[in-house]
């Protein structure tokens, strides 16, 4: 029976997880933030966990097919449900690992300068729903989690319109804080006089 966890790392071929795990020696969570996620998300997560960032869902959904059905090599149907989009959608951040009988998948979605809209959140929800099932349950001893993570907690979003499994008990989501600098510079394009302007010949620096 193949291992999940293998299942998962064996797909991650992203360059930038390479880079950065060669640039600092490793690529693990620290501490801190094992208990930070662990305690929105209600488990103990343990140290030397699988986690790789900007994971592609087909990957994901890949991984969990071959662990489903023990075999790598096969063919599997993608004609009726199109699970495998053939497309760069991801998530920020995979965590997984194994506890008793039962895998944990928490995937993590960041937002820094930037905030989370509920169009661009009901599509990443009915991917997810697509991936695990209403319920979370589409693959036996296969636990997903979802939890967001930005400086402030996301303002009128509706998590009440998500999968059962991606939210609390109270169709609220699942926020971490993120510990991100402010007062950063950003640099946008403009006209002459210094209007904001998709088309405009000029550029501002300006605070985001």
């Amino acid at each position: 029976m193949f291992d999940l966890i293998e299942l998962l790392e064996s797909f991650n071929r992203k360059e930038r997880y390479f880079l950065l795990k060669q640039a600092l020696g490793d690529f693990q969570l620290s501490g801190d933030f094992r208990r930070e996620l662990g305690n929105v998300i209600k488990l103990t997560i343990p140290s030397g966990v699988f986690a790789a960032m900007d994971y592609h869902l087909d990957w994901l959904t890949a991984a969990l097919y071959a662990y489903e059905f023990d075999d790598v090599d096969r063919r599997f149907d993608n004609a009726q449900q199109q699970i495998i989009k053939g497309n760069q959608e991801d998530i920020d951040l995979v965590v997984a690992f194994k506890a008793n009988t039962q895998y944990h998948v928490v995937l993590v979605e960041a937002k820094g300068a930037t905030g989370w809209t509920n169009g661009q959140m009901r599509s990443k929800a009915a991917r997810l729903q697509q991936i695990f099932g209403p319920e979370g349950d589409r693959y036996l001893g296969v636990v997903p989690h979802f939890c967001l993570v930005s400086p402030r907690p996301p303002q009128q979003l509706r998590a009440d319109e998500w999968p059962r499994w991606m939210s609390n008990d109270d169709e609220s989501y699942i926020w971490l804080p993120l510990d991100f600098a402010e007062d950063r510079r950003m640099v946008t394009r403009c006209d002459a006089s210094g209007k904001r302007s998709a088309d405009g010949d000029h550029f501002r620096i300006i605070r985001g």
